[in-house]
């Protein structure tokens, strides 16, 4: 049976993941030269668990629409691209609401774009849920 177990476990695995992430992309953003040290660190904090929430968030509409939360090991061919989409359709959304829109963060000239959105952001939402769905296969199967 699948309990909260996996589910705390798979929020653990996303948040250290995209926590890697968001250090590693943040001189992409114009904050690693406008905002002192405690801005950046924040920055990164509040993102990487902002991070987990969209995560935690397709992995619960991935079950819903597949019905069932083992999806990442019972499911991962069919629901796998569909939390791939899901998790790139709200990335997209996100970052040109949030440069464009609202004027939240903004990229520094070094961030690479496709279509205006950075690309950083976006490989994260492909390459974090594949390694964490490795690691989740690799403790639950």
């Amino acid at each position: 049976m699948f309990r909260f177990r996996p589910i705390l476990f798979w929020m653990a695995v996303t948040f250290s993941l995209n926590l890697l992430w968001e250090v590693a992309q943040i001189s992409f953003y114009t904050l690693w030269t406008a905002g002192n040290a405690q801005d950046i660190a924040w920055a990164i904090l509040h993102c990487s668990v902002g991070d987990v929430l969209i995560a935690s968030g397709v992995f619960l509409v991935v079950a819903r629409i597949r019905h069932r939360l083992d999806w990442p090991i019972a499911d991962l061919r069919v629901a796998g691209p569909l939390a791939l989409l899901f998790g790139l359709a709200y990335t997209a959304w996100s970052e040109w609401r949030n440069v464009y829109v609202l004027g939240s963060w903004a990229y520094a000239s070094g961030m690479p774009t496709i279509a205006g959105i950075g690309l950083l952001p976006l490989l994260q939402w492909i390459a974090v849920p594949v390694i964490s769905w490795v690691i989740f296969r690799g403790k639950f199967r």
